[in-house]
């Protein structure tokens, strides 16, 4: 009886800390299935607050492209270690080898 209790207590433990890592990791999955939570980020969010963001799209693992009203814009976070990152945004020139 106390073996499977151990076993029920291991198993609830692990699985809120893998969920845990997925939230709130530097390697946030829900950016993964959400692209447009990256909106939610505190440069972004300064950056295309006035902006009216119609669509983001995930181009590869730290790119995105984020299309507004006016124009189009490249969105790439660069790390600059494990968990410390940036986030750089370009105006969008036009689509090659995407």
């Amino acid at each position: 009886m106390i073996q499977k209790k151990g076993k029920l207590i291991v198993i609830i433990v692990l699985f809120f800390f893998y969920i845990y890592l997925l939230v709130f990791s530097p390697f946030n999955a829900i950016q993964m299935f959400y692209p447009e939570s990256i909106l939610n980020e505190h440069t972004l969010s300064e950056k295309f607050e006035k902006m009216q963001v119609q669509k983001v799209e995930k181009k590869g693992r730290y790119t995105y492209i984020v299309k507004t009203n006016k124009q189009d814009y490249v969105v790439i976070k660069e790390y600059s270690s494990i968990i410390h990152y940036n986030w750089r945004v370009y105006p969008f020139t036009k689509e090659e080898n995407f």
